[in-house]
């Protein structure tokens, strides 16, 4: 993981992050302060230094792992799209979670919450 130009406190903070994804309980597990997470945790996530070291601890897990995006894109399309029985294992919500994330990935929405893309 490329640490440099990030303080101690930023360099817990990505593992931390690589947990669960959430930049306030990073935040709060990586040291800093109930106050300071309030205030800026979201961004966080967002600084060049801390982005760059987030994608490089991200792409260094998937290739350990033998994963690629194109995978996880088939496994969403595959829950997204299956047949809701009622006894399957796979659930509506199950499925408009798959629909919302393979949206995100391939840009189909913008950044107001229900807007769609023109394509």
């Amino acid at each position: 993981m490329d640490t440099r130009g990030l303080t101690p406190q930023q360099h817990g903070f990505v593992p931390e992050y690589l947990l669960d994804a959430n930049t306030r309980q990073a935040a709060m597990r990586a040291g800093y302060s109930a106050k300071s997470t309030d205030r800026f945790a979201h961004v966080l996530g967002y600084r060049p230094a801390i982005a760059a070291a987030i994608q490089s601890a991200q792409d260094r897990l998937a290739l350990a792992l033998g994963i690629e995006a194109k995978d996880v894109v088939r496994e969403l399309a595959g829950i997204a799209f299956a047949p809701v029985t009622g006894d399957g294992p796979i659930t509506y919500r199950d499925k408009l979670r798959a629909l919302a994330l393979l949206g995100r990935h391939l840009g189909m929405f913008d950044s107001r919450e229900g807007a769609t893309t023109q394509t």
